[in-house]
């Protein structure tokens, strides 16, 4: 199982796009980009945490990094006019973007039927206002 400093390894990420009619194109990716996964030493060594390491289109990983600049404070547009910097990102097919946030809050909502921790809570409930927005609801 990869950890802190490991090479990365695929995983199925990509078998969850095809089954739910994503296109993906095979990158690797972080798919966990917070400050906790990332240490950078004073002599400027810097480790990755990389438990999460998967495969997939390139968009995937923006997908995944809303949530945490969402916990940082930026609204839902701040955060895809963050991304929209990123050619991935603007080249996606917005169906794909939509899809993939309800996919992801689904996700989330299974993992708060089967986990307590407060931070599966708190990702879940971003993921869910991402979606939101994704969609025009209101929060």
């Amino acid at each position: 199982m990869p950890g802190r400093g490991t090479a990365p390894r695929q995983a199925p990420l990509a078998e969850t796009h095809r089954r739910h009619g994503l296109p993906c194109r095979e990158h690797t990716l972080h798919t966990d980009l917070n400050q906790d996964n990332f240490i950078i030493t004073p002599d400027d060594r810097t480790d990755v945490d990389w438990a999460f390491v998967s495969r997939g289109a390139a968009r995937v990983e923006l997908a995944f990094l809303i949530p945490w600049l969402l916990k940082a404070g930026h609204t839902p547009p701040e955060a895809e006019r963050w991304t929209s910097q990123i050619p991935s990102w603007v080249q996606a097919p917005t169906g794909h973007i939509d899809r993939f946030a309800s996919v992801f809050a689904a996700q989330g909502r299974t993992a708060t039927q089967t986990r307590k921790d407060a931070w599966v809570k708190l990702h879940a409930d971003l993921v869910e206002h991402w979606n939101d927005h994704r969609h025009q609801k209101a929060p």
